[in-house]
């Protein structure tokens, strides 16, 4: 592949996976995460959850930053027939109002402190398009307390976080790591670090789950799903992929 991007690859103090990531990992998994949710993220998720029930599937592209990835996900879904509702969730209104502007016709919903919006995505079967702003771990407790269930949960190129200190600002780091499986019955994480990579599907396993494969993949810059994996592949980046299998 031609190598035509600017972006610098991930460097690390680390070089494979964090020595303390079982004991992290296992310590957090033995107690629930009670950290009081942002008011704004529960403001948002009012707004949101009602667009969900008696939705057909659900899917959700988490760290969705402009929600370019999602809307790209939407359309695969009107467009093959699957139809159901894609959300992206993402903590920066400002990114998802930039990206609300590729949107077609979408219709923000006004919120004091928060940010949504919608859209229905045109295909051979509908789609409806939600963005949301929304701290991740607030995001996932509220839709699970509230009984959803997405059919795929997708985790698309995470801040890797790469100096080892900073270990539990990964997600598999988190305390909230251990309600991921609960999200979906498949997750897939994409990342341009491979460390990253085998440090989530160990975590994975730790959570007695069977241990995903770490893959590299290609990509066709012109298909990517988000704006960093087309930088990553102009720049000749290798890419990874995790897929899991949830509870």
């Amino acid at each position: 592949m031609a190598t035509t991007g600017n972006s610098s690859p991930v460097f690390s103090n680390q070089s494979g996976p964090h020595p303390d990531l079982e004991r992290v990992v296992l310590r957090h998994a033995r107690a629930e995460w009670r950290k009081p949710l942002a008011r704004f993220s529960e403001e948002v998720w009012r707004a949101v959850a009602p667009l969900l029930e008696g939705s057909p599937r659900i899917e959700l592209d988490s760290g969705c930053g402009t929600g370019l990835s999602t809307l790209a996900l939407a359309r695969a879904a009107a467009a093959s027939g699957r139809g159901g509702t894609v959300v992206g969730a993402d903590r920066s209104p400002a990114r998802l109002g930039r990206g609300l502007r590729s949107v077609p016709g979408a219709e923000p919903l006004a919120l004091d402190a928060g940010f949504a919006a919608r859209a229905t995505i045109k295909g051979a079967r509908p789609a409806q398009l939600v963005l949301a702003r929304a701290e991740l771990s607030d995001f996932w407790r509220l839709f699970l307390a509230s009984g959803f269930r997405a059919e795929k949960h997708w985790i698309l190129y995470p801040n890797p976080w790469p100096r080892g200190e900073h270990l539990m600002r990964r997600w598999h780091g988190h305390p909230v790591f251990p309600l991921l499986p609960r999200l979906a019955p498949e997750t897939e994480l994409r990342t341009n670090w491979r460390i990253y990579a085998e440090e989530f599907a160990r975590a994975w396993e730790l959570l007695g789950l069977p241990r995903p494969e770490v893959e590299r993949f290609e990509v066709d810059p012109a298909a990517a799903l988000t704006p960093f994996e087309r930088k990553y592949a102009l720049s000749g980046h290798e890419l990874w992929r995790v897929r899991c299998a949830g509870d």
